[in-house]
């Protein structure tokens, strides 16, 4: 009896630390993705206020 709840947390404890690092991983993702964006658009706004500037 006692056996089958520790199973059972062992399982749970695996299912959520695997979709932790699931989210954790699509968390990152998400950021460097946003980051990126965010820098090109910046490097593009640079662009053309050096081309006006010029």
């Amino acid at each position: 009896m006692t056996r089958v709840p520790a199973g059972r947390s062992v399982a749970v404890r695996c299912r959520l630390v695997v979709g932790f690092s699931v989210l954790f991983a699509l968390l990152v993702w998400v950021v460097c993705c946003a980051v990126q964006l965010v820098y090109a658009h910046s490097a593009k706004s640079a662009a053309t206020r050096w081309r006006v500037a010029l």
